[in-house]
């Protein structure tokens, strides 16, 4: 919805720039940039890139050769597709990047697949998807993962790397904020409390400093999560994937 995003829209002005946002990656320049130092001279696929085409690209680009994708023109990327269906040949790119993408495929077991197959061996595949987080993008917002059900989707890929990018108390600012804008559908209160909201809780993403983001307490009830997968080939079973789960200990 182009209107949303439209500055010259006072309410949304004032939405996206004026108020105190109640959460914040911290940590995502750097683990992009971490990625592209692993993937120089190489191809990487962005799924989803939506508005931040120009923002991978300039992370990415400057070693690699880099190629954005969404499900729409709307943003202009080099290509548009359905991640159901990815129109390349199987392994080939080094890295697929996928952020906050998964949750709004209506067969998530199929983009995995497809995430699987294009990218080479000893390919990375990296995710990020939202845990506790409002119904948004309406209707194309399908599915929240746990740690297990995100792992489980990857068979043919060792989890390399996972973390909260955005912990339980950014969760509780989210989670807050949203229960006084849904206290009435009037918009005529929404948007107040909305601003209400925003400066009650803004804070309290500040206290996820003090947690690692790495351990089974952070993957309860975290805002955001990150995985990054390693295709190496080898099926595993349930068991197998599920046996991940005590790496969070």
């Amino acid at each position: 919805n182009k209107s949303y995003s439209n500055k010259r829209n006072l309410k949304n002005f004032i939405r996206t720039s004026l108020l105190p946002k109640l959460n914040k990656d911290w940590a995502l320049k750097e683990r992009y940039k971490n990625l592209a130092t692993r993937v120089t001279g190489g191809k990487v696929l962005i799924i989803g890139a939506g508005s931040k085409i120009d923002f991978y690209k300039s992370i990415f680009q400057q070693s690699s050769i880099v190629i954005t994708s969404d499900i729409h023109l709307q943003y202009n990327p080099d290509i548009v597709f359905d991640v159901h269906q990815i129109p390349f040949k199987s392994e080939a790119f080094d890295l697929v990047l996928a952020a906050q993408v998964m949750e709004h495929t209506i067969r998530p077991w199929i983009a995995a697949s497809e995430l699987e197959r294009v990218v080479k061996p000893n390919g990375l595949i990296q995710v990020e998807v939202p845990f506790a987080f409002p119904y948004h993008g309406a209707p194309y917002d399908f599915f929240r993962f746990t740690f297990t059900g995100m792992r489980s989707l990857f068979r043919y890929c060792r989890l390399e790397a996972f973390m909260a990018s955005e912990g339980t108390f950014t969760a509780a600012a989210v989670t807050n904020a949203q229960a006084l804008v849904e206290i009435s559908r009037s918009k005529i209160f929404r948007y107040p409390m909305l601003v209400l909201g925003r400066f009650l809780f803004f804070w309290l993403k500040y206290l996820d400093f003090f947690k690692s983001g790495r351990k089974l307490n952070d993957m309860i009830w975290p805002k955001g999560m990150v995985f990054t997968f390693v295709k190496d080939g080898k099926e595993r079973s349930d068991f197998d994937c599920l046996a991940d789960y005590q790496s969070l200990k």
